[in-house]
């Protein structure tokens, strides 16, 4: 009985070494997961950083742009008269800008209005 009880001690220890063996097993396999994660992470959050310091030049960028304008005195509210091909017309530089991303509104922005053309009266000459 002696050896049945010493092969059953056997048993419950070799069966604990298992046990312990697969739970460190398991918990090397969740470290080794949990570097890799942490690699993306710093992948990604390096990747985000670049992506916000581009950003954060575009916007200063575009606030010196504005601040550009403003000095000319360029407004939605301006009127703008045209001569176009002899004919004269007045609208708003918003009229102008109504349609985004149509060549008038970047034409009459105030981004390029020292290099538009103009007729001897100052009217902005524009000939198709």
């Amino acid at each position: 009985m002696a050896s049945s009880q010493g092969t059953a001690a056997e048993a419950n220890t070799n069966t604990v070494r298992n046990r312990e063996a697969e739970r460190r097993a398991a918990f090397d396999a969740l470290s080794a997961q949990q570097a890799a994660v942490r690699v993306l992470l710093n992948e990604q959050q390096s990747e985000l950083k670049e992506k916000e310091g581009a950003l954060q030049q575009e916007r200063e960028a575009f606030e010196r742009e504005k601040e550009r304008m403003v000095k000319m005195g360029v407004k939605k509210t301006d009127v703008v008269e045209l001569n176009v091909g002899g004919r004269i017309f007045a609208t708003t530089r918003a009229t102008l800008c109504a349609e985004p991303d149509s060549i008038l509104a970047s034409m009459f922005s105030g981004r390029w209005e020292n290099c538009l053309q103009h007729d001897k009266d100052g009217r902005i000459f524009l000939d198709f």
